[in-house]
């Protein structure tokens, strides 16, 4: 007799709900939307169209989120039926949906009508989309904490996350006074310039060293007691006053690396001097982030304590990342990487403003991405680490889902050939349906037989 699948009954049937309705949703807004042309009917002004196009667009996007919300649950394996916080997360997307819908609806508010012509008519013009540019903002904002809301939600314990990886755990120290820091202060006099393009930001710097540091193990904290809900990045470990030291001496005695974000707190620092009496100087790495002035104390005490940090010999890079910082933040930095040898030497690697091409069109959710990752490239090289990339079963089915026409999820897990095949012939349309049943296959896998069939070594 075979094993039972690892996969359970609800997951199961949560993936396959999840994308059906999606693409019963998708296919039937784009037969409506040839049938009816509602951008045709918005523009004639009839009150009735648009109340009827406004309802159909709610109803459409409330189902095309409530597919994606039993997707995601589906391949997390949460169950929406005893996980209360699995169904406070989904909740907090449909939400978030609303919001997000309604705040693109208010950009529709400048189109009730022809102005009037000449210098009047512009300042009318202006007086009226100053308030709208506003809401729009202000409602886009409120959008996206919603969707880190309902991330928070389903954040898993450092329990949870240690008993499902069986390597060495990456322990990420800091103060708690960072813990809600989803933008860090840009420095020079285009500092409101760059709060403005990243003010969609989604993922802070936490999470992309998580996403970093997940390369090498699972990334667990200590929580700030009293949290309602854990900050997403590292999984939490709750300890009290009185056991927090000896908590965190037990994950430095295990830790295959600890992470430090540097700061000033008393804290920060016995945290600093334990790791090194504990671990060996190489698994200790800090990370200052901020501008130099900022930095000014720290690098002060650092200095005291262990010397001046060197400057590793830097690894090849293509040539965007260095022509965008020549041009737009030469000289600029978010901070910098500190690692040790086995002789306990620091050394130090800046973290620059670059970019790659996919990295380019992620910046304004992900500001810190290609810093973060370009630098610790090189301190991994250097420390002689390999991490091995991480391939979710979730990103799959997604690229499946939806660019499953250009074989993304093919080149995602490794089959370059299948997805040049897709892509070659992507304007037959038979590869968006493929994808589909490509999306429909993967859905059925648990995460092992998904581990089990990449092509990324």
């Amino acid at each position: 007799m075979s094993d039972p699948p690892a996969l359970s009954r609800e997951s199961r049937w949560l993936r396959l709900g999840g994308i059906g309705l999606i693409l019963v949703v998708t296919g039937a807004s784009v037969l409506l939307e040839n049938a009816t042309h509602p951008l045709e009917q918005l523009r004639s002004g009839d009150r009735s169209h648009v109340t009827w196009i406004a309802l159909g667009t709610l109803v459409a996007v409330n189902l095309f989120t409530l597919g994606l919300v039993l997707l995601l649950a589906g391949l997390r394996q949460f169950s929406l039926r005893t996980n209360v916080q699995a169904r406070r997360g989904a909740l907090a997307r449909m939400g978030a949906a609303n919001l997000l819908l309604l705040c693109f609806a208010v950009t529709l508010m400048d189109r009730e009508g022809p102005g009037r012509g000449g210098i009047r008519g512009e300042i009318d013009d202006l007086w009226r989309g100053v308030p709208i540019l506003v809401a729009f903002m202000l409602l886009l904002h409120a959008g996206i904490q919603r969707f880190r809301s309902g991330w928070r939600h389903e954040a898993r314990t450092a329990e949870e996350v240690l008993a499902a990886d069986p390597r060495k755990p990456v322990l990420y120290l800091r103060s708690f006074t960072v813990d809600d820091q989803l933008l860090l202060s840009a420095p020079g006099r285009w500092a409101w310039l760059a709060r403005l393009f990243t003010y969609t930001a989604t993922v802070g710097p936490e999470q992309e060293l998580a996403f970093i540091m997940e390369q090498v193990g699972p990334v667990v904290a200590i929580g700030k007691p009293g949290e309602r809900l854990p900050e997403l990045g590292a999984a939490r470990r709750y300890a009290g006053d009185d056991e927090w030291r000896q908590v965190v001496g037990t994950f430095m005695d295990d830790a295959a690396l600890v992470v430090i974000r540097a700061g000033e707190t008393a804290n920060v620092w016995w945290e600093t001097e334990e790791a090194f009496s504990r671990c060996a100087p190489e698994r200790v790495i800090l990370v200052a982030l901020g501008s130099p002035k900022s930095l000014a104390t720290f690098d002060q005490r650092f200095t005291e304590r262990f010397g001046k940090p060197s400057a590793p010999a830097p690894l090849p890079r293509s040539w965007l990342p260095d022509l965008l910082r020549r041009l737009f933040a030469k000289g600029f930095t978010i901070g910098k990487v500190i690692f040790f040898d086995q002789h306990a030497v620091p050394h130090e690697e800046p973290l620059l403003y670059l970019s790659t091409w996919w990295g380019f069109f992620l910046s304004p959710y992900r500001p810190y991405r290609d810093s973060l990752q370009g630098a610790f490239k090189t301190v991994f090289a250097a420390l002689g680490l390999r991490p091995a990339a991480t391939r979710t079963l979730t990103t799959a089915v997604l690229l499946a889902l939806f660019g499953g026409g250009f074989g993304l999820h093919h080149f995602y897990t490794g089959d370059r050939r299948r997805g040049v095949r897709y892509l070659a012939i992507c304007w037959l349309g038979v590869p968006m349906l493929l994808g589909w049943i490509d999306a429909v296959r993967l859905a059925l896998l648990d995460d092992a037989q998904f581990q089990a069939r990449l092509k990324v070594k």
